[in-house]
């Protein structure tokens, strides 16, 4: 990743990066490949953590078709899909879980019962 805007060093373009909305990324990575190299870094990630842009997603994996996970913004009422998991397993057919921040709710569809 180098040269995202010229003039500037790429830990300031970096912080600025951060501060956009995460349902814009698909756009920003659009711009160039260093753009899509930038997105998709962890350094962007630890930097969204430094400067507190944090944004609360729900997230749904719809068993019909082929678990399909996808994030809910609340706040700009938008549904993301995300890409497949790279995984051998298709469908988790009577499986769910909710999570919140440092704990987690699952339902369990055979006994109807949430745990958490």
């Amino acid at each position: 990743m180098s040269g995202l805007i010229e003039g500037l060093p790429d830990a300031v373009v970096l912080r600025c990066l951060a501060r956009v909305p995460f349902h814009l990324h698909p756009k920003l990575q659009l711009v160039s490949h260093s753009w899509r190299e930038a997105i998709r870094s962890t350094e962007l990630f630890k930097a969204r953590q430094e400067v507190k842009a944090t944004e609360e997603f729900i997230c749904v994996c719809a068993y019909d078709p082929d678990n399909l996970w996808q994030l809910y913004d609340p706040v700009h009422d938008l549904w993301i899909t995300l890409p497949h998991l790279p995984s051998n397993i298709r469908h988790l057919a009577h499986f769910g879980v909710v999570s919140a921040v440092e704990s987690y709710l699952y339902w369990v569809v055979v006994v109807t019962l949430w745990i958490l």
